[in-house]
């Protein structure tokens, strides 16, 4: 403030001038910094990019894999989760292997009233990753719904919206019957 304060006369007599010395000198800042700043976020580049090879969750593989817990909480096809609650967050993932396809079928408790929530779960559309679901369907025994994936990880955020017994039945690869079911027990929300 004080060097505009010592040339203010200057600057009053010669406005244009100063006009284009502030242009000059924001311009040669700018350039300076964006100079600066785009080596640097290319370096931030390379080297996000070496970690996230060095260390990937998913490594080529030949078998398919399911983990324990994904990006949105417990993995519904990992092995630890057995009971979930109404509501809550968890992740519907799994690793195919390059050339393989997987096939999920969900089967959940039916509606029991009009009031009852219209579905038995719900998945976030946004941030799908490599599934492709089936049309719901709601029968008289049970709910129903087919998922798909190919080659690659795939995941998607999940929760279910009805208490009661879920049934999964996966099929890896070419396979017609089964290869692995799972039950899952879906308790209130409140529940304890």
């Amino acid at each position: 403030m004080d060097l505009l304060r010592q040339n203010w006369t200057w600057i009053a007599s010669n406005p244009w001038a100063f006009a284009a010395f502030v242009v000059v000198a924001f311009g040669f800042g700018w350039g300076a910094a964006r100079l600066f700043y785009s080596e640097r976020i290319e370096l931030l580049k390379l080297k996000a990019g070496a970690s996230l090879r060095s260390s990937s969750a998913y490594e080529p593989a030949t078998k398919f894999q399911y983990r324990i817990s994904g990006r949105h909480g417990p993995n519904l096809l990992g092995s630890a989760t057995h009971d979930v609650k109404v509501g809550q967050h968890i992740s519907f993932q799994a690793y195919v292997p390059q050339g393989e396809k997987l096939h999920v079928v969900l089967h959940g408790p039916p509606q029991t009233s009009l009031s009852a929530m219209p579905a038995a779960w719900y998945f976030n559309v946004v941030g799908v990753v490599n599934w492709v679901a089936s049309t719901y369907q709601e029968g008289t025994s049970s709910a129903t719904q087919h998922y798909n994936a190919e080659s690659g990880p795939a995941d998607m955020q999940f929760h279910f919206a009805r208490a009661g017994d879920v049934s999964i039945e996966v099929f890896e690869g070419d396979s017609t019957e089964p290869t692995w079911t799972k039950s899952i027990r879906v308790h209130p929300a409140d529940a304890a």
